[in-house]
């Protein structure tokens, strides 16, 4: 409990992205401490811990009321931070926002997988990418079936150093 209770008390502060590349305030890390606060309430409230599951509920409604903000209605995009915006991101896509919602809904509504913002921000960041900026060789019968990407259009990691990106594995499976 002490570790969402840490949460709760310093969710307002920036923090790194799951690429540990920017600190500001980040999609992902909202949605999965809000997740991470409301099971920590149902489990104080389950062993009779009014105070603590009070204080990390009130956390929870508290980070709720902040995620409308990271829609960019110009954009029609869940961008994936907000705040010190964008180091070297010109496009505002980033697979952190899919991953955000499979790591970080809480079966609840907000935000969830049918959500007709996160549906918009999940169809371009697949559709950020084309085949051309793939680095060779790039397998025909795995361009036939999954759309590769990286973490995020401007990507130039590679695995070992910079180039053109490389298409992260995880990234086409949190898109399926």
């Amino acid at each position: 409990m002490r570790n969402l209770l840490f949460v709760a008390s310093n969710w307002t502060s920036t923090s790194f992205d799951l690429w540990e590349e920017e600190s500001s305030d980040h999609f992902y890390t909202r949605m999965v401490q809000r997740r991470a606060l409301l099971v920590g309430t149902a489990f104080a409230t389950m062993m009779g811990d009014s105070a603590t599951a009070s204080t990390l509920s009130g956390a929870a409604t508290a980070i709720t009321a902040t995620l409308p903000q990271f829609w960019d209605v110009n954009r029609q995009l869940v961008l994936y931070e907000y705040g010190p915006v964008l180091r070297g991101k010109s496009s505002y896509k980033d697979v952190a926002v899919v991953l955000g919602i499979i790591h970080g809904y809480a079966k609840d509504g907000v935000y969830g997988y049918t959500n007709d913002q996160i549906l918009a921000s999940a169809y371009q960041i697949a559709t950020s990418l084309t085949r051309s900026r793939l680095r060779p060789p790039m397998p025909e019968y795995i361009l036939a079936f999954t759309p590769l990407h990286s973490r995020y259009p401007e990507d130039v990691y590679d695995g070992f150093g910079t180039s053109l990106g490389n298409p992260w594995y995880l990234a086409p499976a949190a898109m399926a």
